[in-house]
């Protein structure tokens, strides 16, 4: 996919390995190529444009508000973990390069499950050691948990949700899950992987 009407200085952003490159006559346009993408629901696909900082990280990155970039240190912990535990609960690789989660101050959602690109409510990702209460902290790991779970269905979907329900549901017992679990399956990924890393 390649975007070419972007003017320069707006928005240039510094994908993996891609360079935004000028474009001749002198009229100020960039283009941006974009490495090729897994195949997904176009639900899923996202984009972001902000001035927003993150820690130094290569494979995964937690965005926010340069203000309050303190604050996504736990985020930045948990996250890498819960999907490693994934990883190895599923034995299914994750299937891309990079994950990144934005906190985005106005969101009405409480996160959106975008592909390789999470959005959430600053609220539901940043986490201030000074004033945060314990039921913060838990509530950030549970929906990090949540939103990661989708990341490891997005691939397979609906048939691939259902075995890995199956899965869980026999890790777990059946009596544990509503009837209908494969719905709901994202929160009971959140339930594992949080219970995994105490």
């Amino acid at each position: 996919m390649n975007f070419d009407t972007e003017p320069a200085g707006v928005a240039s952003p510094k994908l993996s390995g891609i360079r935004p490159v000028i474009l001749g006559g002198g009229d100020g346009w960039v283009v941006d190529r974009f490495e090729k993408t897994v195949r997904m629901s176009t639900y899923l696909l996202a984009f972001i444009v902000s001035d927003f900082g993150k820690p130094a990280m290569d494979q995964f990155s937690v965005w926010s508000r340069k203000s309050v970039i303190d604050t996504t240190a736990y985020a930045l912990e948990v996250g890498p973990k819960i999907l490693s535990f994934y990883e190895t609960f599923f034995k299914v690789k994750y299937p891309l390069p990079k994950t990144d989660m934005v906190a985005i101050p106005d969101f009405s959602a409480g996160a959106m499950e975008n592909w390789g690109l999470i959005t959430y409510r600053e609220t539901a990702l940043l986490y201030d050691t000074r004033y945060s209460s314990a039921s913060n902290m838990q509530r950030v790991a549970t929906v990090i948990s949540h939103e990661l779970a989708h990341q490891n269905d997005q691939y397979d979907c609906d048939e691939e949700m259902s075995s890995l329900a199956t899965i869980v549901a026999e890790k777990l017992g059946p009596s544990l899950l509503p009837s209908d679990y494969t719905s709901g399956f994202p929160s009971y990924h959140g339930i594992i992987s949080c219970a995994s890393f105490k």
